[in-house]
């Protein structure tokens, strides 16, 4: 603040002679002026006046009001509101309106006031900027407190403008801030680096600034973007900005005049008033500008529609009105209001297939609202997985959405589309039901689900199978022996597998054989070789990829015999002569697993195609008419080695000739023949040997093989 400031603050004006005379010369400029107040304009002079002139440049009471020190001026064509610093402390300072022609309604109307040094009027609410707190407070014209400390914490702030809904701040540090009516930070820095700015003025969205440091009017948009920061020039530390819409009133203080420019920057009367002293302060009736914000610009429902509001801001004297464009808005509450406000508004049903939108009008602003289009239902249907007969019953799982329109109404049905047989729904207008099949095939089930306006459906298909038939048991090719339903075969030697299986669907069936040695094959006829000794369980799963049947067979594989504690030996004699009976004499060990026992136990022994069985008792012995047999265990404890001995005695020399024991005179010839033990157990073990012999016979009597 500069020192021609500091010294208007503390002038103090005692002359009452001087003061009479003003007042005598301010009554004959009043009568003579007459009709010529319909524009006026005030002045505050640093000589403690407020002298009263038109927008031409007449004076009409250049001593309209005297004996005061003021900063802020403010009228509204009726009143004036004048801030007056004080005469002695910046701590006494208040607010007093007068009528224009200078009758006082009340010198305090607000009272204990800071250095008041800016003042800005809207409607019924004054906003008056302190120096010496830097607050700005909230008063209504009728000098009622709204909040004497609405904004705080401000550098000396020389200039206040006001749209209704926004307060524009000019402070001494070079900044414009801008707040909300309700004291509400917006922007601390909306326009900066002003050099000395005071004055202060909005019309519109455009703020006008006159800033002493540089002796200029800038320009600047309500969003803080610069327009002309050098409007205008040349003028003589502007203190006082004013307007009436259409031009700017500048008060000069150095030069004592009050110029008038238009809003675009040009010229009308840069001295329109002259010969003032220090004129600080500059006010003109200014129209209430009403500006309207809108709490959004769109809002967008669904075809459902629904209810909702828009909030209003507004200057609280501007009146606005709101309009539907379209007969499905309809506002139900707010539509008409006085300042801030709130319209809400209810949005129908769109029963349409096309989205639609329409506009509601509040004051100047356009609220558009978009609402979509009435969709069809979404239908969604779990996955079934196959079923096999006899199971005949599935659960089906739906989900049925919408958009709520055209009545919120959904309804649903289930229908067969196709299949081999009917389709019994448990309950067939649930999304969630049951589905019975009278036979099996595949089919294909429905789900509609309708609005009442538009409906969509969605397919679900179900496999109700059936068991694969096993239509002949499996078998194995390459066998040795067969006993007991127990395929024996060699390790090492490769086996055949096959099995009859039929679909009742006619699908394809795959096979999968399961060897018991952990190995595998998806064959339907595969091979195998086995390479371990001991029983085998075979399976086969066959499957048409849903239902599937698991058949087995037993697989033997022949172990050796035992070399310790010794070899087995074999001794043959097959007798030529009628009613001789053919003998075999076997001893050998074999290793049959722990857990065996003799009691009750089928076995079979085979010598050269001679089959003998025999059920052993609990002693481990055995009687097959002619024939008998022993099995002693070996060795104590876990020992497997058991010796069996066996005596056989038949018939058998017609086949014994099939491995060289033929009746003829043989001196000597080696022969192989082949030994075969058999334990019918819950886990058959079987033993082979390939024995050979030396085989001598008398033709017509005998031969032994040993």
């Amino acid at each position: 603040m500069n020192t021609t400031e500091i010294d208007t603050k503390t002038r103090i004006h005692s002359n009452s002679s001087k003061v009479i005379k003003e007042f005598l010369l301010a009554l004959c400029a009043t009568v003579l002026a007459g009709s010529a107040r319909g524009a006026p304009l005030f002045v505050s002079n640093g000589s403690g006046t407020v002298g009263e002139y038109t927008t031409s440049g007449a004076t009409v009471n250049a001593s309209l009001i005297t004996g005061v020190n003021v900063f802020g001026l403010a009228t509204d064509g009726t009143n004036l509101y004048v801030a007056n610093l004080g005469n002695t402390s910046l701590a006494n300072g208040t607010i007093g309106v007068y009528t224009t022609s200078g009758t006082t309604v009340n010198a305090s109307l607000i009272s204990g006031l800071n250095g008041p040094i800016s003042l800005a009027l809207y409607g019924n609410e004054l906003f008056v900027g302190n120096e010496s707190n830097g607050t700005i407070g909230e008063y209504t014209t009728s000098g009622v407190t709204v909040n004497a400390s609405l904004i705080t914490g401000l550098n000396e702030p020389w200039g206040l403008a006001t749209d209704g809904i926004h307060l524009f701040v000019a402070t001494d540090d070079g900044t414009i801030r801008e707040y909300t009516t309700s004291g509400v930070m917006i922007n601390a820095s909306l326009v900066g680096g002003l050099n000395g700015p005071h004055g202060l003025v909005v019309i519109g969205n455009h703020l006008f600034v006159a800033t002493q440091g540089d002796s200029t009017i800038g320009e600047y948009t309500t969003s803080g973007v610069t327009v002309n920061a050098s409007l205008i020039t040349g003028l003589n530390a502007p203190f006082g900005l004013a307007t009436d819409g259409t031009n700017l009133y500048v008060a000069n203080q150095t030069n004592g005049t009050i110029g008038v420019y238009t809003t675009s920057g040009a010229t009308v009367n840069a001295s329109l008033i002259s010969g003032l002293n220090e004129p600080f302060a500059v006010a003109v009736p200014q129209p209430v500008q009403c500006i309207y914000s809108l709490s959004g610009n769109s809002a967008f429902f669904g075809a459902q529609g629904g209810t909702n509001t828009i909030s209003v801001e507004a200057g609280s004297p501007c009146p606005w009105t709101a309009t539907a464009s379209n007969s499905w808005i309809s506002i139900f509450s707010g539509s008409s209001g006085v300042g801030t406000g709130t319209v809400s508004y209810t949005i129908d049903v769109n029963a349409s297939s096309n989205a639609r939108t329409g506009t509601i009008t509040v004051a100047d602003q356009t609220f558009t609202v978009t609402q979509m289009a009435n969709m069809p239902p979404q239908v969604s249907i779990t996955p079934v997985s196959p079923i096999i007969l006899p199971v005949n019953t599935v659960n089906l799982v739906a989900t049925v959405t919408d958009d709520g329109a055209p009545s919120g109404t959904l309804n649903s049905a289930w229908s067969t589309v196709s299949g081999p047989g009917p389709v019994v729904f448990g309950n067939v207008s649930n999304a969630n039901t049951t589905a019975t099949f009278s036979t099996n095939g595949t089919y294909v089930l429905q789900l509609t689900a309708s609005d009442g306006v538009l409906s969509a459906s969605n397919d679900v298909t179900v496999i109700v199978d059936i068991f694969p038939v096993i239509t002949s048991p499996p078998t194995v090719t390459n066998v040795l022996a067969q006993i007991g339903g127990v395929n024996i075969v060699l390790a090492g030697a490769t086996n055949y597998f096959a099995a009859g299986a039929s679909d009742p669907n006619g699908n394809p069936l795959g096979c999968l054989w399961d060897f018991g040695d952990a190995q595998t094959s998806s064959d339907c006829e595969p091979s195998h070789v086995f390479s371990n000794c001991g029983p085998h369980e075979v399976t086969v799963v066959v499957s048409d990829g849903i239902a599937s049947v698991t058949t087995s067979l037993i697989v033997s594989v022949m172990c050796p015999f035992s070399q310790l504690p010794k070899p087995a030996s074999l001794k043959m004699k097959s007798n030529f002569l009628p009613g001789k009976l053919d003998t075999a004499a076997l001893k050998a060990f074999v290793d049959i697993p722990p857990g065996f026992s003799v009691t009750n136990t089928a076995m079979s022994v085979e010598v050269a195609g001679a089959v003998v069985p025999f059920t052993m008792n609990a002693k481990g012995r055995a009687v097959n008419a002619f024939s008998t047999i022993k099995l002693s265990h070996k060795g104590r404890g876990t020992s497997m080695v058991w010796q069996v001995s066996a005596n056989l005695k038949g018939d058998w020399d017609a086949v014994w000739q099939n491995y060289g024991l033929t009746n003829a005179t043989v001196t000597a010839m080696p022969i192989t023949v082949p030994v075969l033990l058999f334990f019918d157990t819950e886990s058959p073990e079987s033993f082979y040997i390939d024995k050979s012999l030396l085989y001598k016979a008398t033709v017509g009597k005998s031969g032994t093989g040993q």
